[in-house]
């Protein structure tokens, strides 16, 4: 594949970014509070029933998703709130490459209480390059975000890895994947899944340190098939920083012309949310489909251990990794295992692997996460 366009990843441009490290600014994002409603409305978008999510009459209250704090470091870049020169991210640093979300590595501190209101700052951590399958040259890009609450104390903090592509040199290596396809006998199946689930929360009976054994399985999390109305769901509930309409589309666009993208077909322009679901701006990436956004399936894996564990236990920590597409269609399985049991002072700890495979059976998201359980009832 050949192309007369300058590249987006050069010498210089890896240097001006290096220039910007360890300089934190201030994220605002799509939630500034932990609000009732906010969190539900995270919940709804994530499809976690949770009881302990949705009512604020649950025994011990109303609880926050440890991943709510996506949407708190998201705000859209809109005119008058924040200007996309204050605040970095992959429509910023090396406009015209593509990004494609990685992975992230949570690191929660305390938990966050309804009602709180939540603060941000994020800075560029490292700058590397690195060998690609998928193009000539790339460049792996963290961030780490940190989250205060109430009193400025420190909840959370997250480094999120993202791998920039020159979208001249992509190759077709997944424009061949077949969607996949539903029989009756298959949406019965499905359902039957969903149905069955909220049965094997944990919920409020404590799972206590002392009874879990290195080899115990999570319960299994179904989640898709991916459509856009689930990635619609999704986005209501997060929030999403480069979607917009109208006058507003088009004075951040003229701002910041590496976040447009022009359709290939009508030749109207979009921004680069518009490949998640259009397929002919997917193709554009080299994707036959449109995708789910990283962060939503990050939280799947969440949702598997917040599952098991309970409401008296909490995920201390996950890193977690994408390794293939979750295509519109697809369908994704979230299992987990019990790999490890410590103590670390008075905190009874229990280490977990996960895994998400597709209805071609292969795996497109990892994780280990650490979870803190109560010792005693």
């Amino acid at each position: 594949m050949t192309t007369t366009e300058a590249p987006a990843i050069t010498d210089e441009a890896i240097e001006r970014m290096r220039s910007q490290l360890n300089q934190p600014w201030p994220t605002r994002g799509w939630n500034s509070a932990a609000s009732s409603d906010a969190v539900w409305h995270f919940a709804l978008g994530l499809g976690d029933d949770n009881p302990m999510w949705w009512d604020p009459g649950h025994p011990g209250g109303q609880q926050v998703p440890p991943t709510f704090l996506y949407s708190c470091e998201n705000a859209p870049v809109v005119p008058g709130l924040m200007q996309t020169e204050e605040r970095g991210g992959v429509d910023t640093w090396l406009p015209g490459a593509l990004g494609l979300w990685a992975g992230d590595h949570w690191i929660w501190h305390e938990r966050v209480e309804v009602g709180e209101p939540i603060s941000a700052t994020t800075e560029l951590w490292k700058v590397a390059e690195r060998r690609s399958s998928l193009s000539a040259r790339s460049v792996a890009q963290v961030t780490r975000t940190v989250f205060h609450g109430r009193d400025d104390r420190l909840l959370a903090e997250v480094y999120r890895s993202i791998f920039r592509f020159e979208r001249s040199a992509l190759t077709d290596q997944y424009m061949g994947l077949e969607p996949a396809r539903y029989t009756a006998e298959d949406r019965e199946r499905i359902q039957r899944q969903y149905l069955a689930e909220a049965a094997n929360r944990r919920g409020g009976e404590p799972r206590l340190w002392r009874d879990v054994e290195v080899g115990d399985k999570l319960p299994t999390l179904l989640k898709g098939p991916l459509t856009v109305t689930g990635l619609v769901s999704w986005v209501v509930g997060w929030g999403a920083s480069m979607c917009q309409s109208d006058r507003i589309r088009a004075t951040v666009l003229q701002r910041n012309p590496g976040a447009a993208i022009v359709h290939p077909e009508f030749g109207f322009t979009d921004t680069i949310e518009g490949p998640h679901w259009d397929s002919a701006l997917s193709h554009l990436g080299r994707y036959p489909r449109g995708y789910d956004f990283g962060c939503q399936r990050l939280s799947w894996l969440a949702q598997c251990v917040t599952d098991w564990c309970g409401d008296g236990g909490r995920i201390a920590e996950l890193d977690g990794r994408l390794l293939k597409p979750n295509l519109l269609g697809d369908s994704t399985w979230v299992t987990g295992r019990v790999t490890g049991k410590s103590r670390d002072g008075d905190r009874s700890l229990v280490s977990c692997a996960l895994e998400a495979r597709n209805q071609r059976d292969q795996i497109t998201a990892s994780g280990a996460a650490v979870v803190e359980l109560p010792s005693r009832a």
